[in-house]
């Protein structure tokens, strides 16, 4: 079983050192960036969704951990935001480490973070995937997730 924990400040450094650098790949892949763009596109992104790090205002990082171990096995970082009048949250990132992955950790995952949705007062959940992701893609549709818009491109 999975629970979420709020980031502490050693694992919000810890996440800020890889994640900015593993967005920038996804930002290459998806979109074309040379790793220079990406990098300074990704940095930027960090920047101002957050400003004051965990202290930012509607923004929720958690540390997910295994409560038979009682060890970190990914992380939860989500936003709370408002469609019109109608609140949800909005997923920027979620991630398992690569040893807890194919256990059905994901779909727990998922659940918990609808539960903290509903904590919330949210009424929905949002997130964005590559199509490149073909492992997320998955995983969000069976968890009820419909698709809202899609972009494609043509190499030619």
């Amino acid at each position: 079983m999975l629970e979420l924990k709020k980031m502490t400040d050693t694992e919000y450094s810890n996440y800020m050192k890889s994640s900015v650098d593993k967005y920038a790949v996804e930002k290459q892949k998806g979109e074309g960036l040379t790793e220079e763009n990406a990098l300074k596109l990704a940095q930027d992104s960090y920047i101002k969704l957050l400003p004051q790090g965990l202290e930012t205002p509607e923004q929720f990082l958690f540390s997910v951990f295994d409560i038979d171990s009682n060890r970190p096995v990914g992380i939860l970082w989500m936003a709370k935001k408002l469609n019109g009048v109608k609140p949800y949250t909005f997923i920027y990132d979620i991630e398992l480490n690569s040893e807890s992955r194919g256990k059905g950790l994901g779909k727990e995952l998922m659940q918990l973070a609808e539960s903290e949705t509903r904590r919330l007062g949210c009424v929905s959940i949002g997130l964005h995937v590559y199509g490149h992701n073909a492992v997320a893609v998955a995983l969000y549709e069976k968890s009820g997730f419909e698709t809202t818009s899609r972009m494609m491109k043509k190499d030619l």
